[in-house]
């Protein structure tokens, strides 16, 4: 085997690690009753900090993706697999605070769109870059 194929499949690995970890935080952050403990320690304390919230997770984890599998994503239907995956998750994400597990929290139409939108800026800088490189 030789060194070139070791190294790559190391890093997409590592690659794949990491969306896996930013899942399972984006997952956490979706079902933990308070996931800041309550009080939100953070910058964004003002009306409306949870849609900017949900458009920055929802952008950075797209391109967190994009990055991983950037090899890989080489026909449009690959693209559009993994952006429309994603905009799902976030959706299922939504149910499951509203309807599936009782964490105190609501399913709102305004997260979603926070969400998609967050996804569809993402797939802008991804095509933008993409074309540059």
């Amino acid at each position: 085997m030789s060194g070139h194929l070791t190294n790559h499949r190391f890093y997409l690995l590592i690659r794949s690690f990491l969306v896996f970890l930013f899942l399972a935080l984006l997952t956490y952050l979706s079902l933990a009753t308070h996931p800041l403990g309550g009080n939100n320690p953070w910058i964004l304390n003002f009306k409306g900090s949870d849609k900017v919230a949900h458009f920055t997770l929802y952008c950075i984890f797209c391109l967190t993706v994009t990055w991983a599998y950037y090899p890989y994503i080489k026909k449009r239907k690959v693209f559009l697999l993994i952006f429309l995956s994603i905009i799902l998750y976030g959706i299922f994400m939504e149910i499951c605070q509203g309807w599936i597990f009782p964490v105190g929290r609501s399913f709102e139409l305004l997260d979603i769109a926070a969400n998609i939108t967050g996804v569809a800026i993402a797939a802008f800088c991804y095509n933008l870059f993409r074309r540059i490189l």
